[in-house]
């Protein structure tokens, strides 16, 4: 046998590895997808509290922070506030007179006494989320029908080789 020969039928050995490992892989990708869309489905009513949850939870956080401490935490919710136009969980009364520069209904805010959203961001969050469920889910769906049509690929692949002796 020539080289080339040789060094073909290596290389489709360590192809027949990783095709193997793709698959393997990929099997556990779509059970994780799999129970996650179930676990979704199940607990879709209660998503809702868990936003007022977390968002509460996050805002006694902000309140009780000084300069520079959790200033991720204090950034994700300025950006809340700010890009849905809202301010506080259920309405600006949440800051207790302490009201941050992201509840502002002008851009920029450089005024002592700011005018402020009104409106809480909880409600804003829910309404998103039911506005995208459906193209979110519509996206799971299409990336699930991707991953199926390469498994049924790579499976008979990977048994075409093996048939042939070429692998393993």
């Amino acid at each position: 046998m020539t080289s080339a020969c040789v060094n073909c039928l290596k290389s489709l050995v360590t192809a027949l590895h990783f095709l193997c490992w793709f698959y393997v892989l990929l099997s556990f990708l779509i059970s994780v997808e799999l129970a996650m869309a179930c676990v979704f489905f199940v607990y879709n009513r209660e998503i809702g509290t868990y936003f007022e949850k977390d968002l509460m939870y996050s805002l006694e956080i902000y309140k009780l922070s000084g300069p520079g401490e959790n200033q991720t935490l204090k950034d994700d919710f300025d950006a809340v506030q700010y890009l849905f136009k809202c301010c506080g969980v259920h309405g600006v009364a949440d800051w207790g007179g302490h009201v941050p520069i992201s509840c502002c209904t002008l851009d920029p805010c450089n005024i002592a006494d700011q005018p402020n959203w009104q409106e809480g961001c909880v409600g804003k969050l829910q309404d998103w989320f039911a506005r995208n469920y459906l193209s979110t889910a519509a996206g799971v769906v299409s990336m699930f029908i991707l991953q199926f049509l390469c498994m049924s690929i790579t499976l008979p692949l990977f048994c075409c080789f093996a048939v042939h002796g070429q692998g393993y």
